[in-house]
């Protein structure tokens, strides 16, 4: 079984019923079958062969994704853009033998360690504190959760969840899977228009929105109508602002259940909490989800789950320092790859990210090190907010030690986001 094996139910059930509305296009169920049909004809030689699908375009990823799987190869969506060396350099680490983009079919070489047998598909890292790292997934590894996720999150038939994002990036790519398991239907665009998304919700009747919290944000503040249609909001991989949060169910979505959930590429979906969760401590990533256990040795995370990528053990160590709260949610403290040695003091940067998010008044923010002309590392911030620099100063001086406070604050209109929704740390840098 495969996503491509799954189109197939799905547009056999509800053949006329809208997949997939990009641009303001409906293609239906079957519409969208046999356009991946179409895609696959001249790919039939590519079975049990690692095929990398290169494109900015989200439309062309999900049909390289589903068509490739219908001829049994295994695709990987890169990031894009990705530098050549890059590219080349994970055709060498997983033996991937094709790179299809919207022109062409490249080959790249030999395919030496082809996945194991089950698995349908490749994934990659967001690669945010690094280079990106490669696993493969099998269709039960995700599928076997989604009756968990959808009842949570209420994506059921009648969902017409509004996205936006690469498909390279897991969290956009489990929504659109999801929404497929289910027989529900997604609406996006290529471009990031908050007034133009406001209009599909409105000529849609849009019931779920997927944004990463960044994205979340900038729509929270250009929403201008009431929309009470939407029923569910839903946000991952940072922790969510609650002025936005109070924005949203006061003033534009009030009968909107908001979630922000935590996970891994690795790992999945690992644990969520619920608005008056997130408004009670913002820090809070909430409980673990039914089936997944987690627990902390000291600030270490480790985590139990059946949904996880092909290699990994069980229980396996997570990236993130943490610890569970008095009502046992889980507390994120910061990466352990990302602590850094400040004259003696370690500090962690996505930890004081998450502190200086979480500040009334702060809308968004990122922390990120920068060379001082002595050549020591220090934290420097850029931020969102109609505060002022010693009123964000003393809020962070109440949860932060003191070399943990940012030296420099940058102030802007937005945060510079990468293709994942992230903030672009490098591009922060060199404004500085």
């Amino acid at each position: 079984m495969n996503y491509c094996d799954l189109l197939k139910q799905r547009a056999a059930r509800h053949p006329m019923k809208p997949f997939v509305i990009y641009g303001g296009e409906v293609i239906t169920y079957r519409d969208f079958d046999m356009r991946c049909e179409q895609f696959a004809a001249g790919m039939k030689g590519l079975g049990g062969r690692v095929v990398f699908a290169y494109s900015d375009d989200f439309l062309f990823q999900l049909t390289a994704f589903i068509a490739l799987q219908s001829v049994r190869a295994t695709p990987i969506l890169l990031h894009y853009p990705l530098p050549e060396e890059r590219m080349e350099a994970l055709a060498r680490d997983i033996g991937a033998s094709d790179l299809l983009t919207a022109d062409n079919l490249k080959d790249l070489g030999i395919l030496r360690n082809p996945p194991a047998h089950n698995a349908c598909m490749g994934l990659l890292t967001s690669g945010t504190t690094g280079l990106s790292k490669h696993f493969f997934r099998t269709y039960a590894s995700w599928a076997d959760f989604f009756p968990v996720h959808n009842e949570i999150f209420r994506i059921n038939t009648d969902s017409l969840m509004l996205l936006h994002g690469s498909l390279s990036f897991t969290g956009n790519l489990n929504a659109v899977l999801s929404l497929l398991y289910a027989g529900g239907a997604l609406v996006t665009a290529k471009g990031f228009r908050p007034k133009r998304f406001e209009r599909y919700i409105m000529d849609f009747g849009i019931t779920h929105i997927y944004l990463v919290p960044a994205k979340l944000h900038v729509l929270a503040d250009a929403l201008q109508h009431v929309h009470p249609g939407v029923v569910q909001v839903l946000s991952g991989s940072q922790l969510l602002n609650p002025a936005a949060i109070r924005k949203l169910q006061n003033d534009n979505l009030p009968n909107a259940a908001i979630h922000l959930y935590y996970g891994s590429a690795e790992l999945s979906f690992l644990s969520y909490a619920g608005a008056q969760e997130i408004l009670g401590n913002p820090l809070r990533v909430g409980k673990p989800f039914p089936g997944v256990r987690i627990f902390a040795v000291g600030e270490d995370l480790h985590a139990d789950t059946p949904y996880h990528v092909l290699g990994h053990p069980r229980p396996c160590p997570l990236p993130d320092r943490a610890y569970f709260d008095d009502e046992g949610h889980l507390i994120l403290r910061g990466r352990r790859d990302d602590l850094q040695n400040l004259r003696g003091f370690m500090v962690s940067a996505s930890n004081v990210e998450r502190v200086l998010r979480a500040v009334p008044g702060v809308s968004d923010a990122a922390v990120f090190l920068e060379n001082g002309s002595n050549g020591d590392a220090k934290l420097a911030a850029a931020v969102v907010s109609n505060l002022g620099e010693a009123d964000i100063r003393i809020e962070l001086s109440k949860k932060l030690y003191r070399l943990e406070i940012p030296g420099k604050i940058l102030f802007r209109d937005s945060i510079p986001q990468n293709q994942a929704g992230k903030p672009d740390y490098t591009a922060l840098r060199a404004e500085l």
